[in-house]
């Protein structure tokens, strides 16, 4: 999806790139992927996301633990040092990460441990993979694979 448009008077271009997986082969029952890729003259920027469960910041990441015992786990390939920061809002709670030009975040959602998510390379380039399935960004996309 092209986001020029949502940033306005920008001098950079904006791409985000969403994928989902449920074929299970990440040892999970839900695999979600967000690429937001900036290109040109860019502001600082700041990857968010609402939600309404408890948050623990992990150092890449971020769990969210539904009273259900559910939980979806982030890890930030992009960038390789996130900050991560908490708020309460009137609706619950945002996550703020930066640290980065672009972000790059793999989510699983699961009951019980969350599957492992190992990262070789670094950036954009990084091959990611969570137990039998390949994530790769190339171009303009999110890519699986095995």
């Amino acid at each position: 999806m092209n986001m020029d448009n949502v940033f306005e008077d920008n001098d950079f271009q904006s791409l985000r790139s969403f994928a989902v997986d449920y074929a299970g082969m990440s040892g999970a029952p839900g695999l979600f992927v967000v690429v937001d890729r900036f290109t040109g003259e860019t502001p600082e920027k700041v990857w968010v996301i609402h939600t309404q469960e408890q948050v623990v910041v992990e150092d890449n990441g971020f769990i969210l633990k539904a009273d259900s015992g559910a939980t979806m786990r982030g890890t930030f390939v992009v960038p390789g040092e996130v900050k991560i920061d908490v708020e309460e809002t009137q609706r619950g709670r945002k996550i703020l990460a930066s640290g980065g030009e672009n972000f790059f975040v793999v989510m699983t959602v699961q009951n019980g441990i969350a599957p492992e998510v190992e990262i070789s390379g670094s950036g954009l380039d990084a091959e990611v993979r969570v137990e039998e399935r390949m994530i790769l960004f190339g171009e303009d996309r999110v890519i699986f694979g095995k």
